[in-house]
């Protein structure tokens, strides 16, 4: 019986809340078994399965964090990485922490990218601690690295701007397999019920969305909004709209 191939994920957080499409990935491969690395798991309940290395689990773990989130250098993680086949680091960051061990061991180097790791070097996020190592290394990161994982055509654009061969990009939209799902039985109503649903951030478009439906109710539309989110800190992006959402 032969052995699967094993796909290192590496994700300094595994998993905040919201990242359900890092953690449906890992349990959707079927011809690879996974390995996790990261700096401190979070969310066991709503991400039970995976065998993962946090750091923080570790005896003396908290030291060595330090050490790896100062230097790109673990000891755990070059014993980890000896036990995988191919490493596959989530966020533009991780891949600039994954890079040298994966130069060290000779595995190829997968990075997905999301969103505001493709922008970070343009942005002032870049003079942030935890943004230091991707800003010095990801010329090296897009030399030394095998291959790029965007979400969008625009997303691949804006990593070929910044100095990554194109020949290195694919891009991978997250999808969501529909035939598990089956349409509940629509009940008529005359009120037409808008639901949004995602973390009250800027690039989610709460704001675009109410106004539309504001614009909608002023024209005469006969309808309600619904908003299922998660507000980090603050009163949320809905405390603009305090009138919407209070009639909504």
């Amino acid at each position: 019986m032969s052995i699967s191939p094993t796909v290192g994920f590496v994700r300094h957080e595994f998993l905040p809340p919201s990242e359900t499409f890092i953690y449906t990935s890992m349990r959707s491969l079927q011809r690879y078994a996974v390995r996790v690395f990261a700096v401190e798991r979070l969310s066991r309940e709503k991400f039970p399965d995976g065998e993962v290395t946090a750091l923080r689990d570790q005896p003396l773990g908290s030291l060595e964090a330090l050490l790896y989130r100062a230097t790109t250098l673990s000891p755990r993680l070059s014993r980890w990485a000896r036990g995988v086949s191919l490493i596959h680091a989530h966020l533009g960051q991780t891949g600039a922490h994954a890079l040298l061990t994966a130069v060290r061991h000779g595995l190829p180097l997968v990075t997905s990218f999301y969103g505001k790791d493709v922008t970070v070097r343009g942005s002032r996020l870049r003079l942030l601690p935890a943004y230091w190592h991707f800003a010095a290394l990801a010329p090296a990161l897009f030399r030394r690295g095998d291959r790029f994982l965007a979400l969008s055509q625009h997303m691949r654009g804006q990593l070929v701007a910044q100095g990554c061969p194109e020949s290195k990009i694919r891009v991978v939209p997250l999808g969501v397999d529909l035939s598990r799902f089956q349409p509940a039985p629509r009940t008529t109503r005359a009120r037409t019920r808008v639901l949004m649903v995602g973390r009250e951030v800027e690039k989610k478009g709460f704001d675009d969305g109410l106004r539309a439906c504001a614009r909608a109710r002023d024209e005469g539309a006969d309808l309600e909004v619904m908003l299922l989110g998660q507000v980090r800190r603050g009163p949320g992006r809905c405390a603009r709209w305090p009138s919407r959402c209070a009639s909504t």
